[in-house]
């Protein structure tokens, strides 16, 4: 019966098998330019670049480093710190994590340091132990943009994202107007000279993953 009733509404509606391929194909067009957008932002850290394809070399490596999978239709594999999470179809980068054990103040320093060198000046700071840089479509969002739209109340396209978070409080010297340009100070009291704690950076865009997971469903 299921069969009959499909050819017959086909019957009745000849355009409609038509209509809902271009639907689709338009669809799956509007996800390839947002993964191609999300690639072009460069979104780069330790050689793994967001929603760009591993290559050989780094998939014989993902290969031979494989961890559980944490959702259907991706790899996990770990390269040194870090931990990488792949399409299984096509390779596509979904998510750059690295966690750093045991660091001390000037592990953040140097961390913190290459990430303002790699992703310029950071949008928010949260917390005094959460730094995001958050992309658009034509690059990171300053941090004037960025408050100007949260008290205008205006929402934010946002296509991608580069966290840090500490466990240690980051402290950034407010000595210039440009986050970029200031020096990057840890407090060294006694009381936290010798704290150590975890280091996070991750690297993802929610509108992939969820082009993605949508996929594996």
């Amino acid at each position: 019966m299921l069969v009959i009733f499909s050819i017959t509404i086909l019957m009745l509606y000849p355009f409609y098998g038509i209509g809902l391929a271009e639907k689709n194909q338009s669809h799956e067009d509007s996800q390839q330019l947002l993964l191609k957008k999300i690639e072009s932002l460069a979104l780069t850290w330790r050689g793994y670049t967001l929603s760009s394809k591993l290559t050989e070399e780094q998939y014989i490596k993902a290969q031979n480093n494989l961890l559980d999978p944490t959702t259907k239709g991706t790899f996990r594999f770990r390269d040194g710190s870090l931990v990488v999470v792949a399409d299984n179809d096509t390779r596509r980068i979904l998510v750059i994590i690295e966690i750093i054990e045991d660091a001390g103040r000037k592990n953040v320093m140097e961390v913190v340091g290459n990430l303002f060198m790699q992703f310029g000046e950071p949008t928010i700071m949260a917390h005094g132990k959460i730094i995001y840089w958050v992309y658009g479509d034509n690059g990171v969002y300053s941090r004037d943009f960025f408050e100007k739209a949260k008290k205008e109340r205006i929402g934010l396209n946002s296509v991608a994202t580069v966290k840090l978070q500490s466990d240690i409080e980051i402290v950034l010297e407010n000595s210039g107007t440009n986050m970029e340009n200031n020096a990057i100070d840890m407090k060294k009291s006694d009381k936290n000279i010798n704290d150590v704690g975890k280091l996070y950076i991750i690297i993802s865009s929610e509108k992939m993953l969820k082009v993605f997971f949508h996929k594996s469903e």
